[in-house]
């Protein structure tokens, strides 16, 4: 990373204190709206439960006690965690391959990285596993290529000795606060500051640690490390001037919509999520009253209707002529409804999952379509492909550090060989459609589903039809709220 300290100009002064190296850039900030929503929904759902403020807002008029007790009675369908898992475990379920078409190996430092990139024990095809999943969750991630801080600058055969190698560092996006670049004489933009936050468990005391929170600000002459000494203070422990001039950074995009930022992915998926966590809650709670009768009573004096609330069944209760009293009990139609939308979010959700592993073929015939002849590249497969030249950029970047010289030839092979066609795709479209207009019924659906192979073979509709009807139940549409208000028979 850097060499012996020394003094140098135009770098900030160790010691001093700064609140602004903290302070995220204004495209980190338009990112991060659609973080909390992301992180909430991997976390399960004790997250979305400890954010209820913003999943499970309190109603009107609802009490602390009855907004609280709601709030217990959610829980989370992790369709957006599981489908993230199955898209990451679909190309790493075999090891990334390394080939060159001359028989070219890799140099020794760069074959010692390439067998524990992040000196933590993991291999290439863990590394690339836990890019991949973060890069599909926030839209974008970063991998900065560092070197061991030496106090001499080792030579060759030292670094060879001492097994001296650049490595890689793994950085979310949340964790990348701020940028700043210049464009190049052909108008490209180069990066020339960074900032990175770190976290680092130190030893206290005999037994104990503490969590140390830094930032890491990488120019293009020095590096600067800062450690946080309060809410939003940090003060300056570190200059490090670089031998790398350039800023060894690697962006690989998912849903790329700008320089340095990008969307989540399955941002869409998140938000249906999101939506069947809270219909589920409302509906969850509307079974809770729906489940037990009322008692109605009319004609009663305040008197007898202290009676009435502790009415049991070896109670009897006498009125004047013209009291009543008899239970009142939901009909549960607008219970049933709700049900029925919940099971349009899941089939909703499932198609959702299915986009990425999907062939588009853009603009292709109709006999084209018929025959299934129009073959293109899936988003994962694009993402795959981008994933691989990432990997020849973490290499490419490593020889910046040392006089180790990359293979022109080498290249790095993740598994792609999977994916849906584009008519398979309008197959499943038109079912899914048909069984939210009720033209089929779900059994149907899933049967023809598991037939594409878009299930797994170890699943049965039957099982499938288990957990649906297990999944929980659903907040009615807006027309069958009314009900809620009416619905009721008397008895006596």
């Amino acid at each position: 990373m850097a060499t012996e300290k020394q003094v140098i100009e135009g770098a900030p002064a160790v010691g001093v204190d700064s609140r602004e190296v903290g302070i995220p850039c204004a495209a980190y900030l338009e990112m991060e709206e659609d973080w909390q929503l992301i992180h909430d929904l991997r976390g399960g759902t004790q997250a979305m439960r400890d954010n209820a403020t913003d999943w499970l807002p309190k109603e009107p008029n609802e009490g602390t006690d009855a907004w609280q007790a709601r709030i217990k009675r959610s829980y989370l369908l992790n369709a957006y965690d599981d489908a993230i898992d199955q898209l990451t475990a679909k190309p790493f379920s075999k090891p990334v391959t390394e080939k060159s078409e001359s028989g070219a190996v890799l140099p020794e430092q760069l074959r010692r990285m390439a067998d524990n990139p992040c000196k933590d024990g993991r291999d290439l095809t863990q590394i690339s596993k836990a890019v991949f999943d973060d890069g599909v969750d926030h839209g974008l991630v970063h991998i900065y290529v560092d070197y061991p801080a030496l106090k001499i600058r080792p030579n060759v055969q030292e670094e060879r000795d001492g097994q001296i190698q650049p490595y890689l560092v793994h950085v979310s996006a949340p964790n990348m606060l701020g940028w700043l670049y210049r464009k190049d004489a052909s108008g490209n933009k180069v990066l020339t500051q960074i900032r990175i936050r770190e976290y680092a468990t130190v030893a206290s005391g005999d037994y104990g640690s503490v969590e140390v929170e830094t930032i890491r600000v990488v120019n293009e002459r020095w590096i600067e490390l800062w450690e946080k000494i309060e809410d939003k203070l940090w003060k300056l422990k570190e200059v490090l001037p670089k031998t790398n001039p350039t800023i060894p950074l690697a962006t690989l995009y998912f849903n790329r919509t700008g320089f340095m930022t990008a969307k989540p992915a399955l941002i869409n998926l998140a938000w249906r999520n999101l939506e069947h966590f809270q219909s589920a809650s409302d509906q969850r709670n509307i079974l809770r009253f729906a489940r037990c009768g009322f008692i109605h009573a009319a004609g009663f004096s305040p008197e007898e209707l202290d009676e009435i609330r502790s009415i049991g069944a070896a109670i009897m209760v006498a009125g004047g002529e013209n009291s009543k009293i008899g239970y009142v009990e939901h009909k549960g139609t607008a219970i049933a409804a709700g049900k029925e939308d919940l099971e349009r979010i899941e089939l909703q959700m499932e198609m959702l999952k299915l986009q990425p592993t999907t062939q588009r073929s853009g603009n292709v015939t109709a006999t084209e379509r018929v025959i299934d002849a129009a073959q293109s590249m899936t988003n994962i497969q694009a993402w795959i492909r981008a994933t691989e030249n990432a990997q020849l950029q973490w290499f490419q970047l490593a020889t910046t550090w040392n006089s180790e010289t990359f293979p022109e030839d080498y290249k790095f092979d993740i598994f792609s060989e999977f994916g849906l066609t584009a008519k398979a795709m309008e197959d499943l479209e038109f079912l899914l459609k048909a069984c939210v207009e009720d033209k089929i019924p779900v059994e149907v659906l899933l049967s023809e589903v598991k037939r594409r192979s878009v299930i797994d073979e170890v699943w049965t509709v039957e099982g499938m039809m288990e957990l649906l009807d297990a999944a929980g139940p659903t907040l009615p549409e807006k027309d069958d709220d009314d009900d809620l208000k009416d619905e009721g028979d008397e008895g006596e």
